[in-house]
C-alpha cells in the first residue's frame, strides 16, 4: 500500500495542505465549528460525515447482485456507460480474456502478481 501511486499522491497532498493549516483553522457544518488540529483527523472526519445516510456495498460480480441493484447501476440505460474496445491481436486478447476470466487460477494470480502496482483508484 505504502508504494502505491495513490498513496505517494495522497501524501504530497498531505505534505503541502499541512503548509497551510493554521492553528486556529476551523470547518463550519451546520453553523458549528469544527476545530481542524491535524489534516489526517480531519480528513477521516469529512469521510465519515460523507458516508452518513449512505450503505456501502461491494460484490465480486454481478451474479451477486439483486435486479433492482443491477439495473440501478449496471443496466439501466439512462444511467450505463457502454464503451467500444478495439484490439489488434485477436489471439493475445482471447489469451487475455482465458487469463483472467477462465478456470485456471495460476495465469490470473502471475498476472495480478506482475501488474497490481500499476492498478490505481482502488479500495483497500
Amino acid at each position: 500500500m505504502f508504494s502505491s501511486k495513490d498513496f505517494k499522491v495522497f501524501s504530497e497532498f498531505n505534505d503541502v495542505v499541512k503548509k497551510y493549516l493554521g492553528k486556529d483553522d476551523y470547518i463550519v457544518k451546520n453553523d458549528q465549528n469544527i476545530k481542524i488540529v491535524d489534516f489526517m483527523e480531519t480528513y477521516q472526519w469529512i469521510i465519515n460525515e460523507a458516508k452518513k445516510g449512505f450503505m456501502i456495498q461491494r460484490y465480486k460480480g454481478l451474479g451477486e447482485m439483486n435486479p433492482d441493484q443491477l439495473w440501478e447501476t449496471t443496466m439501466d440505460p439512462e444511467n450505463r456507460s457502454l464503451i467500444r474496445i478495439f484490439y489488434e491481436d485477436e489471439a493475445a486478447a482471447d489469451q487475455l480474456f482465458e487469463d483472467l476470466m477462465g478456470d485456471n487460477v495460476a495465469p490470473r494470480k502471475l498476472f495480478i502478481e506482475e501488474n497490481a502496482r500499476y492498478a490505481g483508484n482502488i479500495d483497500i
